[in-house]
């Protein structure tokens, strides 16, 4: 939109100051829903697996910008802000699934050079649009060609996550030594198919009762049991949001500050430089404006992936905020009080740009747990977009009570830039009282992730036995020890001559009708 703003005021035919009204709405229309439907986006990533909702948000990418192109074909203002929402509500989620996907693949090695690549690749297209859209809409086809060509190219990018989704399938994940996705248990709907879950045996009055249960009715059981769990699992993964480590609510206010100094002021960088450096040269103005609004953009995107090489060769991410913030009021101070060239200041704003949101982004998976990695990317986008709803906001109001004058906006930006620096110093203080795990090259882990690990409850050395050590483990999963202690009872009652007293241990029998015998495992906490 920013690139095609004059053209497509030409091309609806709206007078100016409705026009503005129109161009905020668009905007604001992305954004504002995006303050809560990450977090929605991240539960959904945790409950249901990042691929699948991959393809979720990707095709409402395509459809939404499929709405903004017809809309812009018929000057349909409301299909175009329809079209607009739509395109925010499955971008801003789409960047969480992303994030959520490459933590997982890389969060033993090269993390930060991963996520700073995905930045890249987004200013990249960024800085390619801005220099790109205005070319196609001199042409012919106008800006109703740009739009098709956006929609063209969402096209592509919704191919590329069809590949994708192939890619992270659990066994390529499995032969490449990445933890599965434990997401994918949580999206198998148990469907029984029979209602019998208790064992039955007639008895024999003539000699001694002998238990067993059926191991297909004892299995159904468990599945009827774990998708109960699973509800359960849901519930107290809504309320562990409130229990996340002061660290990271810190972090995102960290985002809220240091993206609020940054991409508002891009936002209106052009203006603020033409008026400042070329109020008495347009035609210049107009050249030069487009360069220099692309630096931020260029420099970020080949500045990320070499400061997430950094982050990841060397650590101390959080020590890389605070120098991110200190560049930023460097280069807010020298655009706003000096008449120094802005070309040394929009350099160093893209550095801080890329150098912040390298260290910033991977430090998430240092703060939270492995299962809430969608949720806690989700709240920390919203952070983004609470910044990103708000403060343009405030920079219209201080520019329309100031009469145009920027030199009150850069002390808002600077402002921001030196309340991102307190938070950060406070976020590496706390990091350091808690041992320092922000600190370091790779994440500790408790060891090797080996799918089959041996028990260490009831030993017994026979088939049972085997059967129990070789049972897959996976200690985060509800109620894991509890399945596996009924699958153990299972194995005693089936054995030939089975050991009553370790059955009488493990179970208690209880009569519920004639010949009918309901075999009921007891429940042990882990050891």
């Amino acid at each position: 939109m920013q690139a095609l703003n004059v053209q497509m005021r030409e091309w609806l035919g709206t007078d100016y100051a409705k026009y503005q009204y129109y161009l905020n709405l668009l905007y604001s229309i992305y954004s504002f829903p995006n303050i809560v439907l990450p977090l929605v986006g991240g539960l959904l990533i945790d409950r249901l697996s990042a691929s699948k909702m991959l393809m979720v948000f990707g095709l409402l990418v395509c459809v939404g910008q499929g709405i903004f192109a017809i809309g812009v074909s018929a000057r349909s203002i409301w299909a175009m802000v329809l079209g607009r929402l739509i395109f925010g509500i499955g971008g801003e989620c789409l960047g969480v699934a992303q994030a959520k996907i490459i933590t997982d693949w890389f969060k033993a090695r090269w993390l930060g050079f991963a996520l700073g690549l995905n930045l890249s690749f987004a200013r990249i297209g960024t800085a390619l649009n801005d220099n790109i859209s205005p070319v196609i809409a001199a042409h012919r086809s106008g800006v109703v060609g740009a739009s098709w060509t956006g929609f063209g190219i969402c096209g592509l990018s919704f191919a590329s996550v069809i590949w994708l989704t192939y890619l992270d399938r659990p066994e390529s994940r499995t032969s490449a030594g990445v933890r599965p996705d434990t997401s994918y248990k949580r999206s198998d709907r148990i469907q029984s198919k029979t209602n019998n879950i208790v064992g039955r045996q007639a008895i024999n009055a003539s000699c001694d009762s002998t238990m067993t249960m059926s191991s297909d009715a004892l299995d159904e059981e468990d599945e009827i049991e774990k998708e109960d769990e699973m509800a359960q699992d849901d519930q107290m993964l809504c309320s562990e949001i409130l229990t996340l480590q002061p660290n990271f609510w810190i972090l995102s206010l960290c985002c809220i500050a240091l993206y609020g100094a940054v991409v508002p002021f891009i936002h209106v960088s052009s203006d603020f430089l033409q008026k400042k450096w070329y109020t008495n040269n347009p035609t210049k103005a107009g050249t030069v404006m487009v360069s220099f609004d692309s630096i931020p953009d260029i420099v970020s995107a080949i500045g990320s992936p070499l400061c997430g090489y950094l982050v990841d060769k060397f650590g101390h991410r959080a020590r890389y905020i605070p120098l991110s913030a200190l560049l930023l009021i460097w280069a807010h101070v020298q655009l706003g009080l000096t008449p120094i060239s802005p070309i040394v200041a929009m350099f160093v704003l893209g550095l801080a740009y890329s150098l912040f949101a390298s260290a910033l982004w991977p430090c998430i998976p240092f703060l939270v747990k492995d299962h809430q990695l969608g949720t806690a990317y989700g709240l920390v986008t919203i952070a983004l977009n609470i910044s990103l709803t708000v403060f343009p906001l405030v920079v219209a109001s201080i520019l329309e009570i100031t009469q145009g004058s920027y030199s009150h906006v850069e002390m808002l930006f600077i402002a921001l830039a030196s309340v991102g620096l307190l938070l950060s110093i406070l976020l590496n203080v706390l990091d350091h009282q808690q041992g320092g795990r922000l600190q370091l090259i790779e994440e500790p882990s408790s060891g090797p992730h080996h799918p089959e690990e041996p028990f260490e409850g009831h030993r017994r050395s026979s088939l049972s036995e085997q059967r129990l050590l070789h049972d897959p483990y996976n200690p985060r999963e509800p109620g894991f020890e509890y399945r596996r202690q009924r699958r153990y009872s299972r194995d005693l009652l089936l054995e030939e001559n089975p050991d009553m007293e370790d059955v009488q241990a493990m179970v208690t029998t209880r009569s519920v009708g004639e010949g009918i015998i309901t075999v009921i495992p007891h429940r042990r906490r882990p050891i």
